[in-house]
């Protein structure tokens, strides 16, 4: 068996659940070839939809993809920010409610009062499961 078969497109056996995936051929780890312009974007198929939305900031431009698979790459590119954006404010809040029952009860231990106590007050407010 020749090992210079590297060059070739892999074939995948599994279904691909992006849409864009048809518009590529994928080589090596993280290298994917344009069927439009025949570039090879490295990064994955999220440098991928940057290359075919048109957009600069992490690869070259597409000047040859269709209006609708560029703007469906726009789309999910617009998408995935969103999520991004509002997973970090989940996050975000998360560590504010963290930061305030940490703070509450080390007020509590510097008092003296047991935590026991604590723990019961938080979690019939939902807050933290008993421990």
């Amino acid at each position: 068996m020749s090992t210079g078969a590297s060059n070739k497109a892999h074939t995948n056996s599994k279904p691909d659940k992006d849409p864009l995936r048809g518009h590529v051929e994928k080589f090596k780890t993280n290298k994917l070839k344009c069927k439009f312009c025949i570039h090879n974007v490295s990064g994955g198929i999220s440098h991928f939809k940057e290359h075919v939305a048109g957009q600069k900031e992490n690869c070259v431009p597409c000047f040859n993809a269709l209006d609708d698979i560029r703007s469906r790459a726009k789309g999910m590119l617009e998408t995935t920010k969103e999520a991004k954006k509002a997973k970090e404010a989940k996050l975000q809040s998360l560590q504010s409610e963290v930061s305030e029952m940490t703070t509450l009860r080390w007020r509590l231990w510097s008092k003296g009062l047991p935590q026991q106590s604590f723990l019961e007050a938080q979690s019939s407010k939902g807050h933290w499961a008993s421990m």
